[in-house]
């Protein structure tokens, strides 16, 4: 099952848990697999769970527990048939529920690591005579669009219901994942909005500005810090990376609307490109790039996702490498239409001077200064009102 490999991943994701996730690192330490999800094993033991999130309602199924006599989602122990934690869940849910037509949605490219890992204490079953143990629930989201019957298994549950967003938010058992619920699904759908727009416009926007020069002061004396390689995040149509390579750095050119990227090869040479998430990086990129440059995409991502966005990122830096960043200046979360293609609509974060340099020190990058871009009055303008970031690695 490889369960430390998809502890890291998870970890990856959601750097800020390491913490929460001590007591697990510690049972994980110097323990065999079948050994962590043995439900015999009374010192704790690794459990398998499924949220069920309606697309129609926009609620969630939970089922009345007959021992513990509370609410709780589906879920239950790893069977020795079970060949990963996530059939595990996929299975619970089945024979709980009697639902079958359910999607995962994955958190990652691996569709193993779950959207949720928990530490909690089991009390003592009466009952079964079990005494009381620590589950470490792996728990994944299920995304069902048309509801059949259901169908419980009447010997653990007797009831079940479908609860909101706002009562999750209140039930102890759901709050701790509500921001991972909102900030991972919710702007996941911004994301693909984004992606799609992107795809759509790409030939559009590369005529609109195929010639722009308006940040080249700005990269030009970026590039006077860096030496031989750069990492163009959210290079779109790569004529940054195309103006990089003209002074004679390798550069490398990353992005996740496909589109886009083929106009990239085909009017530029020598230069490579990779199509991936910039969340979410794959591990062969190079892992000496003295310089990296984002320009008008963290204002597409979450906050949440920018701050998993840098720190990841440590692991592709050199140690004394120099970050150039352009982003939406203000204090607001706003939607806004695509002004190449006004069907498409999706939410632009924005941020201020002192905001972006706590999240930047936060994540172990020095600013070294801030520059206020001249204001444009201009409806297809990337970002009317834009700061410009020079900061350093500071790991």
């Amino acid at each position: 099952m490889k369960i430390k490999e998809i502890l890291e991943k998870y970890l990856k994701i959601f750097p800020d848990e390491r913490k929460r996730q001590d007591k697990l690192l510690e049972f994980l330490k110097d323990r065999e697999e079948k050994q962590a999800t043995n439900w015999n094993n009374f010192e704790g033991h690794i459990v398998a769970s499924g949220f069920i999130y309606s697309i129609k309602q926009g609620k969630f199924l939970v089922l009345y527990h007959n021992d513990l006599k509370m609410f709780l989602y589906p879920g239950g122990h790893v069977d020795t048939n079970d060949k990963t934690i996530l059939d595990a869940a996929i299975r619970e849910v089945k024979e709980e529920t009697g639902i079958y037509n359910f999607e995962q949605f994955e958190v990652c490219n691996d569709k193993l690591v779950p959207i949720d890992i928990d530490t909690h204490e089991i009390p003592y079953n009466e009952r079964l005579n079990l005494p009381k143990h620590y589950h470490f629930d792996f728990r994944y989201l299920f995304i069902v669009n048309n509801i059949g019957s259901i169908k419980l298994d009447e010997g653990e549950h007797s009831s079940y219901k479908w609860i909101s967003v706002r009562e999750l938010a209140e039930d102890k058992n759901y709050g701790k994942i509500l921001n991972k619920f909102e900030n991972i699904f919710y702007n996941s759908l911004n994301k693909e909005i984004t992606k799609d727009a992107h795809n759509d416009i790409a030939n559009k926007y590369y005529k609109a500005y195929k010639d722009d020069k308006s940040d080249l002061e700005y990269i030009d004396k970026f590039l006077k810090k860096c030496k031989h390689k750069i990492l163009d995040l959210g290079c779109g149509m790569g004529h940054y990376s195309k103006y990089i390579k003209s002074k004679g750095l390798e550069v490398v050119g990353v992005d996740f609307a496909s589109e886009m990227l083929k106009i990239a090869r085909e009017t530029t040479s020598g230069i490579k490109y990779v199509e991936s998430d910039i969340c979410d990086l794959p591990d062969n990129l190079d892992k000496d790039f003295d310089g990296v440059l984002i320009a008008y995409v963290l204002q597409h991502l979450t906050k949440e996702e920018t701050k998993t966005c840098l720190v990841n990122l440590h692991k592709y830096l050199d140690k004394d490498a120099d970050l150039l960043i352009f982003l939406r200046e203000g204090t607001k979360c706003i939607k806004e239409k695509e002004p190449f293609n006004p069907e498409f609509e999706y939410e632009i974060k924005e941020y201020t001077k002192e905001e972006i340099t706590r999240l930047l020190e936060k994540c172990d990058y020095k600013v070294v200064r801030i520059e206020d871009k001249p204001f444009v009055n201009d409806e297809n303008s990337l970002c009317p009102r834009t700061m410009v970031v020079y900061t350093k690695n500071n790991k």
